[in-house]
């Protein structure tokens, strides 16, 4: 619809001879009717102030609103304000009689409103023109789905001999080309170009064929510019590029055309109205890039000398001339930015008002060059684009809004993979282990690639708001289509499958179905398109397809459904498709994915952004400080707990610990149980039964008989029916169905809660307890335990007789054990304020953990940084000197081993000072000064400081370090930009360097890739990042960091991704190809196992060393290898492991037995099983 404008009409009549002015009358849309006006123009006045565009605005305003016309202009504005939103049209007509009076600079015209002085002619709010009003009828406007823009270029060979530059045809058609593609995208604009006899480079020429373009033949003469015109079905649009001149002798102006020679062809515009005039479709607006064609001397006496108003006399409904020479450079931007916005809205006033406003506001002083002359009352030229209108009404619409007025999003990031995983490669990588891509971001990566069929599955476990995703990237990405440089229109829509529950036939048909009927209402307002056909066109709009409620299907129809989604893809490929599913429900292979996103859980800082900075309310920061005595980050990292937490802040209090978080979750879901025969009282109990049961027998579900079975034992002589609980604790969110005939708690938090208080309440518990911790040295054991024991600690009323047993059966200084033992004190403590630990107990851990720092006694490195944390989580002050040292100690050479994992170890010391010791950091400074300033520094979010340690060459590399992790932690925009220049900076140390480099990952992987690894790595970003010359021809010294950040954040760009696999197999040094074997198994690189197999079993052929390896520099591979596999390794993989020799040697072997457990726990996720 089109916008609703007040209008005033303001006409100008001939002067009298004896007259001291112009009549002037003007006209409302109400019918108000003002006469008696006299506009008498100073024109000295005018002349001496032409230089000033304001001052000269002022001038013409106040000569021409004065009396009358004044009350009139007075009386359009408030009706404007009251009737319709302060719009209005303000149409200047100048009477045939009176047109020496267009040689005014009528667009200049500026006008005080509100207190604000600006020009009339640069707001959408008063459109402005140079109205003609004939005895012919006004033309409807063009409804065209698709506009055809006839764009012409006259360069004749002898300009020069006029005094005239000749034109650059690429540098004519690059800028406006850009700027067309999204509307060409969209179907809306088809270009023919004329580029006359200059033609088209070769290069480029063959560039616009292939994008669409059509490329007439012949010189740009009148003849030849006709015969254009008067093909069938004509063109809408003519848009000529060129010079003009104004006779000033004869009073008519002329374009420089071609003659058949290519010289210059001067074109009258009284023939070239003819011309026009004669055709059976004109144009309906011609827009004349020609420096002169508007303009006018006072006292010329025809009223149509010139070009554009003799055009419009002639019947064309507008046209757009240049009034005073103009750039060449300034006339593409204006005309690129007119047709994007006319396509837009239609309405051609409006439009040319925008784009000059976009002049405007840069201080170009062209901005009221082009004038519009036009016969269009509404200045409606064209229909608006009902795809604009469709996305628009999307942008609002409740789908895409699913959160309450004031509610805002909770972060959202993801890992993003490219190509398939299996559903345990997807659990791992969803438990945060990596910061990950902002969810837009990341999305918006997923589906820029225009080649082939872009299918992307967004994965996240249950209570991760898939859903909610969903509905905000729908959102995204119609606001995405809406903005003003969109290349690709694109159409957001949500289908659920859930609706397909009960589907007896499955195919493609019912996907169909799905979208026809999500479709229908967005394409009603066009008749040209009904869902079908809109889904079969070759071009147009594309959709990009929203698929939730994959995991509300059983699971043979979600297979079912997955295969009706491939053969539909299949069959449009045009189109393109976002599918949630939970990391277990993933069916790898079934489906063309080309991304995987997978949902991190939010990380502190993430919660701390939500609850501080977004939410703003008391509940949130007393959450928040609550989260940080509790130790309670790894439960906020989920947002369904996020939120349930945040609801129990605000009922009561905020939760202490862990047990309260999950018992209040729980008993206000069982609150919610009938109360009929008893259900309630035993649905806790059943709860517990279930959970022991998938507890001891090492399952995430149970058969849907055997849960029936359980069901019936706690039920005893109650007369409640066991499906309708069940069905209960589905419908309060405790349980889910899995496939057809099993059942699973919805939140695995849940189950180990409910196991806990099973185990608590069984008599011989003691026994089971000891028979547990005894098989926690197992990594895949001690992960399916963990939660229980934790829980356990809470409910306990003596948990020091748990710890005992536990730490009893373990070796402290292997395994996780010590960890674990950590936080089920933490969590004993939580349940009573103020409470402090047994000092022998915590001084025993802190010893334990002591131990571990030691990188002979603990090479791990994860484990390293895991008993970093834990000393944090004690609070243990006699833990200072060794963090300190820990932190400040000298790092290895840039391609030693662990150069990189040794900045890992010493960031989380860092970390971990600060957690212990409150500023001043007193005992920290007595320790190591430096330290403490570095660390006062990053309390203080002091970005300027950090950052010069790093550009200062005589501060001590340990302190430079410290303050590129400072830069990395604090993470906003200035810190980033510190961390690339210290990284990028020839004059900074290697060792430097590679500590910057592990600071960078814990920035935005999108933010590093473009802003540090590929400028490395593409000449082109190098060019367009302005990439010194000495960093690019010096490149080569960066690989070993480019190699750790490719991995460590997963960066799925193919050309990162390329370059691994060549330091992989090509040229590059044996350390560098160590650190590629650990980066393609950061980034789940399937496509090289084959190789890292055999590197892990000694065959180092694949690698093309230069010389045979030595013994150490074999096991440093091999190594590395096997640490690859234990993310790359399938069963295959894990027999072969289960079958090596036994001469491997203690480091050989503990890495083998780590890659074997990270497979086996990988494996039996993906069978619903935890072993």
């Amino acid at each position: 619809m089109a916008t609703e404008y007040t209008d005033l009409l303001i006409h100008i009549h001939r002067r009298g001879e004896s007259a001291a002015g112009y009549p002037v009358e003007a006209r409302l849309s109400d019918g108000s009717h003002f006469t008696g006006g006299v506009f008498d123009p100073d024109q000295a006045a005018l002349r001496a102030v032409r230089l000033d565009a304001a001052a000269y605005g002022r001038e013409l305003f106040y000569a021409l609103f004065a009396g009358p016309i004044r009350r009139a202009y007075d009386r359009a504005w408030g009706r404007a304000q009251a009737e319709t939103a302060g719009q209005l049209r303000i149409r200047l007509w100048i009477a045939q009689e009176a047109a020496s009076l267009h040689a005014l600079l009528w667009e200049r015209l500026y006008h005080t409103r509100a207190g604000l002085e600006a020009p009339l002619a640069v707001s959408a709010q008063t459109p402005f023109s140079r109205y003609l009003g004939l005895e012919i009828p006004e033309p409807a406007p063009i409804a065209a789905r698709t506009l055809k823009l006839l764009y012409v270029i006259s360069n004749p060979t002898d300009l020069a001999e006029y005094s005239l530059p000749a034109l650059v045809v690429a540098d004519e058609l690059a800028p406006l080309l850009n700027s067309l593609r999204g509307l060409r995208h969209t179907g809306r604009l088809a270009v023919t170009l004329l580029p006359g006899r200059t033609g088209i480079a070769e290069p480029l020429r063959e560039k616009l064929l292939a994008e669409g373009y059509r490329i007439a033949a012949g010189n740009a003469t009148l003849d030849n510019l006709v015969r254009l015109l008067s093909e069938a079905g004509g063109y809408q649009l003519l848009q000529f590029v060129g010079h003009g001149a104004l006779n000033r002798r004869e009073g008519t102006a002329v374009l420089f055309l071609e003659d058949e020679d290519g010289r210059v062809q001067r074109a009258p515009d009284h023939d070239i109205a003819a011309r026009l005039q004669s055709l059976a479709a004109p144009p309906a607006l011609i827009l004349l890039d020609a420096c002169e064609s508007a303009r006018r001397s006072p006292g010329e006496s025809n009223p149509f000398v010139g070009l554009a108003p003799q055009l419009v006399r002639a019947g064309i409904p507008a046209v757009i001339a240049m009034q005073d020479k103009i750039p060449i450079s300034t006339a593409r931007e204006l005309t690129s930015d007119f047709y994007r916005y006319l396509l837009k809205h239609g309405q051609v006033d409006r439009a040319l008002n925008e784009a000059r406003l976009l002049l405007y506001e840069q201080a170009s002083p062209a901005w009221a060059s082009p004038a519009l002359f036009m016969r269009l009352p509404a200045g409606q030229l064209f229909t608006a684009d009902p795809w604009r209108a469709a996305l628009t009404a999307l942008v609002a619409s409740p789908q895409f809004n699913p959160l309450a007025e004031g509610q805002s999003y909770i972060p959202a990031r993801v890992v993003q993979l490219a190509g398939g995983a299996s559903s345990g490669d997807l659990e791992y990588l969803g438990q945060g282990r990596t910061s990950g891509c902002e969810i837009t971001a990341a999305f918006t990566a997923a589906f820029a690639s225009t080649a082939g069929r872009r299918m992307v599955a967004l994965i996240g476990a249950a209570g991760m708001g898939k859903s909610l995703q969903l509905s905000r990237l729908g959102r995204w990405t119609a606001e995405c289509s809406l903005a003003p440089d969109a290349e690709r229109l694109i159409i957001p829509v949500y289908i659920n499958l859930r609706s397909l529950r009960r589907a007896t036939l499955l195919g493609p048909q019912e996907i169909e179905k799905l979208l026809l009927a999500a479709l229908a209402p967005l394409v009603i307002e066009v008749a040209a398109f009904s869902p079908q056909t809109l889904l079969a066109a070759e071009t147009g709009p594309s959709l990009r397809v929203l698929v939730d409620g994959s995991d509300a299907l059983p699971a043979h129809l979600r297979r079912r459904a997955w295969e009706a989604l491939a053969i539909f893809a299949w069959q449009h490929p045009r189109h393109q498709y976002l599918i949630g599913c939970q990391p277990a429900h993933f069916i790898p292979n079934l489906l063309p994915f080309t991304d995987l996103l997978i949902m991190q859980p939010l990380s502190p800082r993430s919660v701390r952004h939500y609850l501080l900075d977004t939410l703003q309310t008391p509940a949130g920061v007393e959450l928040y400080a609550a989260l940080r005595r509790g130790a309670l980050f790894d439960l906020a990292a989920y947002p369904w707990l996020l939120l349930q937490m945040l609801k129990q802040t605000m009922r009561h209090a905020a939760p202490p610990s862990h047990l309260s978080v999950l018992r209040d979750y729980v008993d206000a879901a069982l609150a919610e149980i009938s109360g009929t025969h008893g259900m309630r009282a035993r649905a806790a109990r059943t709860l517990y039964a279930l959970a022991w049961q998938m507890q001891i027998s090492r399952r995430r579900a149970l058969p849907s008989a055997e849960v029936f079975r359980l069901l019936a034992e706690v039920r005893g002589r109650r007369d409640y029916r066991l499906e309708e609980l069940v069905q209960e604790l589905n419908a309060v969110g405790l349980l889910k169905p899995v496939g057809a005939e099993a059942w699973a708690f919805a939140h695995a938090n849940v189950r180990a809660y409910c196991c806990a208080q099973a185990l608590q309440a069984r008599e011989d518990s003691e026994q089971l307890l000891d028979d547990i911790a005894a098989t926690l040295g197992r990594h895949s054991r001690y992960r399916w335990w963990r939660g229980t024991w934790l829980l356990l600690a809470g409910l306990l009323d003596d948990p020091a007789a748990l710890l005992r047993i536990l730490l009893r059966e373990a070796a402290l200084n292997e395994g996780e054990t010590v960890f674990l033992a950590v936080r089920c004190l933490r969590e004993s403590l939580a349940q009573i304020p103020g409470s402090a630990p047994e000092p022998r107990l915590h001084n025993y851990l802190v010893s334990a953990l002591l131990q571990r720092l030691d990188s002979q006694r603990e090479p791990r490195i994860a484990f390293r940084v895991r008993a970093v944390e834990s000393l944090a989580a004690l609070r243990a002050s006699s833990a200072l000197p060794a963090l300190v040292t820990l932190a400040g100690e000298p790092v290895r050479g840039a391609e030693e081993e662990r150069a990189d994992v040794e900045s890992s170890v010493r960031l989380a010391a860092l970390q971990a000072l600060r957690e212990i010791e409150a500023p001043p950091f007193s005992q920290i400074a007595a320790l190591n000064a430096p330290l403490a300033e570095v660390l006062v520094l990053w309390e203080a979010e002091d970005v300027t400081a950090l950052g010069e340690y790093l550009s200062v060459t005589s501060v001590p590399e340990g302190v430079q370090t410290l303050a590129a992790f400072a830069l990395g932690r604090l993470g906003n925009a200035l810190a980033g930009e510190r961390l690339v220049k210290a990284f990028l900076s020839p004059s900074s140390s290697v060792l430097t360097r590679r500590n910057v480099a592990t600071a960078l990952t814990l920035l935005e992987p999108g933010f590093v890739t473009a802003r540090v690894i590929l400028p490395l790595l593409d000449p082109e970003v190098a060019a367009e990042q302005q990439l010194a010359a000495e960093i690019w021809e010096s490149r080569a010294g960066y690989t070993a960091d480019l190699i750790y950040l490719i991995g460590r954040l997963r960066v799925p760009h193919p050309r990162a991704r390329a370059f691994l696999r060549d330091r992989l197999t090509g040229e590059a040094s044996l350390q560098q190809k160590g650190l590629a074997l650990q980066a393609v198994g950061w980034l789940y690189d399937r496509s090289v196992k084959t190789v890292v197999e055999a590197v892990a079993w000694g065959d180092f052929t694949a690698l093309h060393l230069p010389a045979p390896p030595t013994a150490q520099e074999q096991q440093y591979l091999r190594r590395k290898a096997l640490g690859a596999l234990y993310y790359l390794g399938d069963a295959e993989t894990l027999a072969r492991l289960q079958a090596r020799s036994l001469d491997w040697g203690p480091a050989l072997e503990q890495a083998g037995y780590w890659a074997g457990e990270g497979i086996r726990a990988r494996l039996q996720s993906e069978a619903g099983r935890g072993r």
